[in-house]
C-alpha cells in the first residue's frame, strides 16, 4: 500500500470511486492502519455515513461542484486543525543575520 511508503499530512478521498469502489472504505483504512485522517469529497451529501466520519476523526468534506473559495477555507481549516508546535528547522537551515557594512 502507497500509504506504507510515504507519509501524508491527510488524505482527499472522493466518497463513491470508480467500479462502486468506497472511497469511504479508503479513508477508514487510513485511519486504521496509519491514524491518517481524511477530507472528504462527495457529489452526494446523503453518501457520507456521519457516524462513521465521526469514528474516523474525518477533517471534513466538500460537495462538488466545488468552488476555489469553499476549497481555499477547508484547506485553510484543515491546515489549522492539523497544525501543532512548529518543529525547529534543522541548523543547515537556521537564518543568518548579516549586517550590511557602509
Amino acid at each position: 500500500m502507497l500509504l506504507d511508503e510515504v507519509a501524508p499530512d491527510f488524505l482527499t478521498v472522493d466518497v463513491r470511486l470508480q467500479a462502486g469502489d468506497d472511497g469511504m472504505r479508503v479513508a477508514e483504512v487510513a485511519w486504521n492502519r496509519h491514524g491518517l485522517r481524511s477530507l472528504l469529497i462527495t457529489g452526494d451529501p446523503a453518501a457520507v455515513d456521519a457516524g462513521r466520519a465521526a469514528r474516523m476523526r474525518v477533517l471534513g468534506s466538500l460537495s462538488k461542484p466545488i468552488g476555489f473559495i469553499q476549497l481555499r477555507t477547508t484547506l485553510e481549516n484543515v491546515r489549522a486543525t492539523l497544525s501543532g508546535p512548529v518543529a525547529p528547522l534543522p541548523p543547515h537551515f537556521a537564518m543568518r543575520h548579516t549586517s550590511a557594512h557602509a
